[in-house]
């Protein structure tokens, strides 16, 4: 998300709300370059976003290994203690990641077109929006075998947790979430977690395992467009079945 944000030449980002018809531009290139706009300005956002949330997540963690390093030295005022295994680890991870969240959330901030200054809350959706985006981008790449790398979906995987994960914990802090949004939040973490441990087990798998593997979990069906009950989707996946049976026939 941040290397596509920074890979866009305009900086600070065109603002689709200004956006202008060049003289002589046809319709489709306006319409491709107005949304490639909104996306730019939108991912940018999120980027933001979830900067700051990650950022209130390693400054906790800070807060909490801090307290309990003052905890040790008060029941042991002589300083004969040893604090747990990868306690120093644990703490240079949570500044490094906090050092790292702050640099890139100034950063992109000054790429904005306009800075953000509504209510958190829309923040909040706006990271929930696109940590479902990724689990499922992912999903369906699994079941398409359309990723570009092999990593491609356990990364996807990955930073969607990041993000339902921010929230988790924003969200315990007293954030104004309703019990239903902490149990749906909750519910996608669980999901997501199977889906990268699945997602891992089949980076082990020759291709034809993969798919077929894929096609088989259950915890994908609300990637798979048309959806699984349509009739559609019944052809579709028997059409796949075919050409993969050919193209092993060829091979």
């Amino acid at each position: 998300m941040y290397e596509y944000v920074k890979a866009v030449p305009q900086k600070p980002l065109p603002d689709p709300a200004k956006f202008v018809k060049r003289e002589g531009e046809g319709e489709k290139h306006a319409q491709r370059r107005r949304n490639a706009d909104q996306e730019a300005e939108m991912s940018a956002m999120t980027c933001v976003a979830v900067y700051m949330l990650l950022m209130s997540f390693s400054q906790k963690g800070i807060d909490r290994l801090r307290n309990h390093q003052e905890h040790m030295r008060m029941r042991h005022p002589d300083g004969e203690f040893v604090v747990s295994e990868g306690f120093d680890d644990a703490l240079t991870w949570f500044k490094d990641h906090f050092i790292k969240c702050n640099d890139r959330a100034a950063l992109v901030k000054t790429w904005l077109p306009a800075q953000y200054d509504g209510p958190k809350t829309w923040l909040d959706q706006l990271v929930y929006d696109r940590a479902l985006m990724l689990s499922r981008t992912a999903a369906r790449k699994e079941l398409l075998d359309q990723a570009t790398r092999p990593d491609e979906c356990e990364k996807l995987y990955e930073e969607s947790l990041w993000c339902l994960y921010a929230l988790q914990d924003d969200l315990q802090a007293g954030n104004p979430f309703m019990e239903e949004d902490r149990n749906t939040i909750s519910t996608w973490i669980t999901r997501t977690k199977l889906r990268l441990v699945r997602c891992r087990a089949r980076m082990g798998m020759t291709d034809r395992d993969r798919i077929k593997d894929a096609m088989a979990d259950q915890n994908l069906v609300d990637a798979r467009y048309p959806p699984p009950w349509e009739p559609q989707a019944v052809e579709q996946v028997q059409q796949q079945q075919q050409q993969t049976q050919l193209q092993q026939q060829q091979s």
